[in-house]
């Protein structure tokens, strides 16, 4: 679509986002328009203006936030001001052709902008919104009352689990939901890239799990280690990601021979280089509806590299899992993991990780979907 730009509005600082370079890159590929701008907000130790290529730009706006992501008030307090920066910047910019809002945050700011526009508005809820981790019960409350005002503004919205779909389907009756899951695209070959076997040191015939993503406590960091402090030194767990508990992380790799921690790759890079690990594991310990729910995007960049899973008995995952005999499932406690590891070897995993699994869903797949909604918001263009 010649001059038009797609406007992916998130309240983030756009380092990780790989499920919206995707969406972007998607668009861009299809002709659906000719830039993409990722708006986000500014942190002290990124520039303000980036050009990703010709075609994709990010612009993080005021307010400047520190460079420790950890600061939750501060995000919040600068939320109010962030809105009318991007409000200023894009309510008068004739080249919008849609917004792409991405997670509750974002939304009230994306609904002026499509009146003041007149564009299509797709809702990208990247998790149960209104049901997040570390929420106060006032929080909640109020997101609750932001989501159920907003929502009827957005043309489409699309979540990223089959659970979480038939829950909105349930709250917003009438309200068209689709399902397009966090899938990385298939991997370019691996050839010159890094390896997570040889950089940790771990021989061949030891197993070895691979933790891929953000740390935090509710995603389980202090129990997988707790989990790997009680298994024999043979079996190996690598962190590989970012998050406020990293730090934890890395200390427990300086403590550990079978402990390691590495940096968060590129998400181009990540399924190339956990691919010479055996298992990948996810262990979700918050009681948050919208982790019970949750398929993690590291579940389908673990299948995509080629390994087996070991996840906790979440709906969704466990579901998963199972129909496509990707892994193992444990109940959801340290006891129940480190009697499934404790019979796991290396050979065992990498069989059932070698076994055909012709019905996996691929981004391939995904991308139609996401394709096919863009393409007729697009369409309906006022």
């Amino acid at each position: 679509m010649k001059n038009s730009t797609i406007l992916h509005v998130y309240y983030c600082t756009w380092q990780h986002e790989s499920r919206v370079w995707r969406a972007g890159k998607l668009a861009l590929d299809e002709g659906l328009a000719s830039r993409i701008v990722y708006a986000g907000y500014q942190r002290e130790d990124l520039p303000p203006e980036q050009e990703i290529d010709p075609r994709q730009h990010i612009a993080r706006l005021p307010p400047v936030l520190p460079a420790d992501n950890s600061q939750r008030r501060a995000r919040i307090a600068g939320l109010k001001d962030w809105y009318g920066q991007v409000y200023r910047r894009w309510s008068a910019d004739p080249s919008i052709a849609m917004i792409h809002c991405h997670g509750l945050a974002s939304l009230p700011v994306c609904v002026a902008l499509k009146r003041k526009l007149g564009v299509p508005l797709l809702y990208d809820a990247h998790e149960l919104e209104t049901e997040r981790d570390g929420w106060s019960l006032k929080t909640r409350l109020l997101a609750k009352v932001v989501e159920r005002l907003a929502i009827g503004q957005a043309d489409h919205t699309i979540v990223v689990g089959e659970s979480i779909r038939q829950w909105y389907v349930a709250k917003y009756p009438g309200r068209p939901i689709s399902l397009v899951r966090n899938i990385p695209a298939s991997s370019a070959s691996s050839v010159g890239r890094r390896s997570l076997r040889t950089e940790a040191g771990v021989p061949r015939d030891e197993l070895l799990c691979v933790y891929a993503g953000v740390l935090s406590a509710s995603r389980g960091v202090r129990k997988l280690i707790e989990i790997f402090e009680r298994l024999p030194r043979t079996k190996h767990l690598a962190f590989v990601g970012y998050g406020d508990s990293a730090e934890i992380a890395r200390e427990a790799a300086r403590t550990h021979s079978n402990i390691h921690f590495f940096e968060a790759v590129p998400p181009d890079e990540i399924v190339s280089f956990i691919g010479d690990a055996d298992v990948g594991v996810i262990f979700l310990v918050s009681n948050a509806l919208s982790y019970r729910f949750a398929m993690p995007n590291k579940m389908f960049e673990y299948v995509n590299a080629g390994i087996a899973v070991l996840c906790n008995d979440g709906p969704e995952m466990k579901e998963f899992v199972e129909r496509h005999r990707l892994g193992w499932v444990f109940d959801g406690t340290v006891e129940g993991a480190v009697q499934r590891l404790a019979t796991l070897d290396a050979a065992t995993a990498r069989a059932l990780a070698a076994a055909p699994k012709p019905d996996l869903p691929s981004w391939e797949s995904e991308s139609r979907t996401l394709a096919g909604i863009l393409r007729r918001l697009l369409k309906n263009r006022r």
